[in-house]
This record gives C-alpha cells, sequence and structure tokens, in this order.
C-alpha cells in the first residue's frame, strides 16, 4: 500500500565512506617463498599500506595414534613461535631490498584459516601465495591449500607459479562481466608490464535446440556481446600501451578458458569468485583444483566487492540492477538519492486495480530512503524552486527495487514493486 505525508525537508543523505585498502599479505613461509617475494616486490609500490610477510605456525599435535600420550613441554610453542620469526627474518634479508623493511608476523592454525582470517583483520588488499609444483605431493597438498584459501578469502589471491619472475606480459581475464569479475581485472593491472597483452575471454553456451524463440534469444544475446565489452573495459584503467583484446568462445567455460590460456601462453589467469555462475564453476570447483595443481601459470582470484560497489558495477555493466533483498535496499537508496539528487521527476503508480496514473509530475529528487523498522520505502519529491514545499510517498509492502541506467552509466529511473502493483520514478531532462 502506499500513503502520502507532507513534510518538511530532513538532512541530506549521508555518504558512504570508502573503506581504505590495507597492506599487501604475502605467505613467505610455504612453499615457493621466493616466488611470492618476487610478486610482493612487484606490487609493493602499488600499496600505500604496504607488505606484510607472514609465516603459518601449524598447531602441533599433543597425541599420536598408537603411542602413550605425552604433553608438550612448557615453552615448547614460543621456541616454536620465535624460531618460526627468525626464519622469517633470515628469508627477508637474504631476500634484501625493500622486503628487509617489510612488516612481518606469524601467524598460529592451518594455512587456509590463519592465512585468511589475518587478510580480514589487516583489510589487506591483495593475499600472495605460492603453491609447490616441484614434487607431486606439493602439487597435491599445495593445491588443495590454496583452493581452500580461494574460497574464504575476503580479497583478491594471487597463486603465484614458481616461475614468476616479473610482471605479468600476457594476462587472460575470463569474465561474465559481473563486478567479481571486474575486481579481478582491477586487481592484475598494477602487475602488467609496459607492453602486456590482456586478453578479455568470455564464454557462453547456445542453447542445444530447434525452438525458434531460443534462437533468436541466442542470437541477441550473441549481438549485444560488443557493448558488454565495451562496458567492461570501459571500467578499468588501462595503461595506454598495454594491449586489449577481447574473445568469444563457445562451448564448456572451464575447457575453452583453459585451452586459450595454453594456446596463447599466458603466465596469468584472473577472474571473479562468486555464486554459481560461469566463474565459479571454473574457479572454485574441480576444474580449479585440476589447474592449481598442473597449470603452467599463475591464477588471480577476486571476491566479490562489497554490495554498494558491486551495485554500481552491475549498474554500470548492464545498464540496470535489481534486489529483493531489504538488507540491500537502504545502501542501494542512499546511493541513487546522492547520484540524483535535483533533478526532475515523474513519479507514476501503476496499481492492479486502477491502472498506471502519474501522480507526481515536475517536482524534483529530494530524496529515496528505505526504513527498515517499518519494512517501507519513503520517495520524497519537492518543487525546485521552493524547498520547504515537498511530497512523501511511503511504499509498503515491497517486493523488489529496481534501477536502471543508460549507456552513460546516468540513471534513467527506479522501480518499486509492491503487493498492490509498483511505483516508477523517472528522471526526464537535467
Amino acid at each position: 500500500m502506499t500513503h502520502i505525508t507532507m513534510a518538511q525537508p530532513g538532512p541530506a543523505p549521508v555518504s558512504e565512506g570508502a573503506v581504505a585498502a590495507g597492506p599487501i599479505v604475502a605467505a613467505v613461509g610455504g612453499v615457493d617463498p621466493d616466488s611470492v617475494l618476487r610478486a610482493a616486490r612487484v606490487l609493493a609500490p602499488t600499496s600505500a599500506a604496504g607488505v606484510v610477510a607472514v609465516s603459518v605456525l601449524t598447531p602441533f599435535p599433543v597425541s599420536i595414534p598408537g603411542e602413550t600420550a605425552w604433553m608438550i613441554p612448557s615453552g615448547y610453542e614460543q621456541e616454536r613461535f620465535t624460531d618460526c620469526m627468525a626464519q622469517l627474518a633470515t628469508r627477508l634479508e637474504s631476500f634484501g631490498g625493500a622486503a628487509t623493511s617489510w612488516d612481518r608476523t606469524v601467524v598460529h592454525g592451518t594455512p587456509a584459516f590463519a592465512l585468511t582470517n589475518l587478510a580480514r583483520e589487516r583489510h589487506a588488499a591483495m593475499l600472495i601465495i605460492g603453491i609447490g609444483h616441484h614434487r607431486p605431493l606439493d602439487r597435491i597438498f599445495g593445491g588443495e591449500t590454496a583452493l581452500r584459501i580461494i574460497q574464504r578469502a575476503p580479497c583478491p589471491v594471487l597463486v603465484v607459479h614458481p616461475d614468476f619472475e616479473g610482471p605479468f606480459h600476457d594476462v587472460v581475464i575470463a569474465t561474465d562481466f559481473s563486478p567479481a569479475s571486474v575486481a579481478a581485472a582491477r586487481a592484475v593491472i598494477p602487475m602488467l608490464s609496459p607492453t602486456a597483452t590482456l586478453h578479455v575471454v568470455h564464454v557462453w553456451q547456445p542453447a542445444d535446440s530447434t525452438d525458434a524463440r531460443q534462437a533468436a534469444a541466442d542470437e541477441a544475446y550473441a549481438a549485444g556481446l560488443p557493448e558488454r565489452f565495451r562496458r567492461f573495459l570501459e571500467l578499468l584503467i588501462v595503461p595506454s600501451d598495454v594491449t586489449v583484446k577481447t574473445v568469444t568462445r563457445e562451448g564448456r567455460a572451464a575447457e575453452r578458458v583453459l585451452d586459450y590460456a595454453e594456446m596463447h601462453h599466458a603466465d596469468l589467469v584472473t577472474a571473479g569468485r562468486h555464486g554459481r555462475s560461469l566463474l565459479q564453476r571454473i574457479l572454485v570447483g574441480s576444474h580449479t583444483a585440476a589447474l592449481l595443481r598442473a597449470a603452467k601459470r599463475s591464477l588471480l582470484v577476486a571476491p566479490e566487492p562489497p554490495f554498494a560497489e558491486r551495485d554500481r558495477l552491475r549498474l554500470a555493466l548492464t545498464g540496470s540492477t535489481e534486489s529483493s533483498d531489504p538488507a540491500e535496499w537502504e545502501s542501494l537508496l542512499r546511493s541513487l538519492s546522492q547520484r540524483n539528487q535535483g533533478r526532475p521527476t515523474v513519479v507514476e503508480v501503476d496499481d492492479l486495480l486502477l491502472g498506471a496514473q502519474v501522480r507526481e509530475s515536475g517536482y524534483v529528487l529530494r530524496d529515496v530512503t528505505y526504513d527498515s523498522k517499518r519494512s517501507r520505502v519513503e520517495l520524497t519529491v519537492g518543487d525546485a524552486g521552493q524547498i520547504e514545499r515537498r511530497v512523501t510517498r511511503v511504499i509498503g509492502g515491497v517486493n523488489s527495487i529496481a534501477i536502471e541506467a543508460d549507456s552513460t552509466g546516468r540513471d534513467v529511473g527506479i522501480r518499486i514493486s509492491h503487493g498492490g502493483g509498483q511505483t516508477v520514478l523517472s528522471f526526464v531532462g537535467g
């Protein structure tokens, strides 16, 4: 249901503060520590918070199966910690250069939990780990540990191949045109060589059907791919000397991406981690395990950005965004209000019984908010010349909120679906 109230102007919306990126966390106490150190050295100049070199002290068993139980001597764990810290310091000193002044720490626990917890506590910009390819056991256990870290990490994870020596030259960015794949692409750009090549690869599977409607849908999807690539690339700041190639493949996603990377001798594959989409099937399932154990290249995987950033990226990528989750509505509407305050509007209500009717026209947007305590949206428009004149439309029973933008990323309008129909606010001119 909806009702209208007349009110005095409220406070301006509060801007969401940006979360500052923390340090680069480099796991140099595990497998392939030298390659991790080389990668950290390449990335260090991009991080204002510097580098944290970390070793993981795994728990010591208190008993051995089949043997008489025994107690750990008093002070033994502290000795292990001190020895681990000394080894870490020695490795950094031996590596030399800026590494000698990096922050360093030792964390206790299993690697997957200890490293990802540290990354979360420090608000890490990136987590760098190695993966052993020299021995069969390294490939098995290193791959499984890396997979668990990727699944839990709150930040991009760079899994460095032992042969890594410097900036990347040929990078395959697997994309499904999602915010997560944008985050992954952005994360790798600081690691590119001056004349690198980015291969932006999208794999999709046309329907195996003779149905004319499905064939038309596939044709429309294929025709829209150039625009999708354009929107994706506009969200990246690619250095002028870097070559960008857009590539479309059909078939099974994991196979096509890996085949392409092999064919072009890519030294890095990068993609996003989210949902049950294309990239999760590539990078967080059995295909990932195989890639981590046997691939001849490094791997970078980024999680989805926080909701507000994810929503902005989705709007820029697709021209629309829709949410049915009330937990997201407050942030979504706050961002919309900040972007469009003062723009002329038309408000229409599409009622199931009465049909579509224009309710407010000629007013400018003041604010759109979601009141979580009362479970309602409050849409406020007002007179452009007299700030005290405004109308607030209160909308209850909301099912979903959708925002649309034009090809330049400028908002076109918002649709609020509710039990009695929908309320649509359109921006006109301005």
